[in-house]
Order: C-alpha cells, then sequence, then structure tokens
C-alpha cells in the first residue's frame, strides 16, 4: 500500500507523470462477548460474536476442546476451554480471536456419620457433610427443604443421601450413607 508515481517517456522525450495509491483492504474487526459455564463440567456456556469492516459476507471457522467444530457465527452449549475462530470475509482476508471460556471448581463433599447407640430402635444417628469449592454458600437437603448447615441429627437407621446446592446453584450428591443399629 501507497502512493507511487510513474513516468513514462516516449522516444521523443515527452513525458507524462502519474501518481497511483494503492490501499489496503480495511481490516476485520472482531469484537466478541461470551458467558463462562455456570457448573464445573456443564456445557452452558456461549461466545457470540460481531463483525465490522472488511468486506461482508464473513465465513467462520470455529475450533475447541475435545475436537470441537463450527462454522456459525455464534456458538453455544459449550465446556469450558479455549475456543479459536478465523473470520473470513468476501475478499477473502482474514483475522483470528481465542476466548477462554472457564467454570468454577467441583464441590467437593466430606461426610462424618455416627451410628445409632446404645440401643436398636433409637433414632439417634447423625450425619455431617462438610462442602467445599463451587460457588461458595451452600444449602444442604436430606430428601426435604434445604438448609444452610450439613449436620443432621436424630436420624433413624436406613441409607441417606445428601444434595449440596452452591450460590450458582450447581448440585453435588453424596451417598448413600448408610446408618446402622445394633441388633434387637
Amino acid at each position: 500500500a501507497g502512493t507511487y508515481d510513474v513516468t513514462v517517456t516516449d522516444s521523443r522525450g515527452c513525458s507524462a507523470t502519474r501518481s497511483i495509491t494503492i490501499t489496503d483492504p480495511v481490516a476485520i474487526n472482531i469484537a466478541e462477548s461470551h458467558t463462562n459455564v455456570t457448573c464445573f463440567g456443564g456445557s452452558n456456556g456461549s461466545i457470540s460474536l460481531t463483525v465490522t469492516l472488511g468486506t461482508a459476507p464473513y465465513t467462520f471457522s470455529w475450533t475447541g476442546p475435545g475436537g470441537y467444530t463450527s462454522t456459525d457465527e455464534d456458538i453455544v452449549n459449550l465446556i469450558a476451554g479455549t475456543y479459536d475462530v478465523t473470520v473470513t470475509d468476501a475478499g477473502t482476508c482474514t483475522n483470528t480471536l481465542s476466548i477462554t471460556l472457564t467454570e468454577p471448581a467441583d464441590i467437593l463433599l466430606t461426610e462424618a456419620h455416627t451410628n445409632i447407640a446404645p440401643c436398636f430402635g433409637n433414632s439417634n444417628g447423625t450425619i455431617t457433610i462438610t462442602a467445599s469449592g463451587g460457588t461458595p454458600g451452600y444449602t444442604y437437603s436430606i430428601g426435604g427443604p434445604a438448609g444452610p448447615v450439613g449436620f443432621f441429627n436424630g436420624l433413624p437407621a436406613g441409607n441417606y443421601t445428601i444434595t449440596v446446592t452452591d450460590a450458582a446453584g450447581c448440585t453435588k450428591t453424596i451417598g448413600p450413607i448408610t446408618i446402622i443399629q445394633p441388633t434387637d
């Protein structure tokens, strides 16, 4: 690109000069907005593109984790990872962009329990659940309404499953946890 002067001289010594300007094509501009994955291991991420400049129409070539490919402008139902897009315009000019989608850490649960004592038929078993990871602000449920603590007492013998929900609405379940009692 630039301005060039050309002078043409004929056999009699007459000449003429012209200036010629060659311009670059306008570069493709890519703007993006994205939504990260809400829960660990989820697939609800998305990326939206806005392409300007260059020469429409545009084509899109996406690659991503796990062999992901697409030719759509906007992509949805994505897992966490890095997505690369190459945008090509009608004049075959290209521009590329990388976007990384993140996800929160997995919810980790640890469990401790006590069995029924000292007699058969009591209802004094306990289960304690400790949660970490995910998005802090956990609620715990054991076959009923969710509560803010992971301690359950007064339990009869049986198998229990406990579900923990974090502040982002992600859930993790632990169980069965078996509370046993002495024999009759």
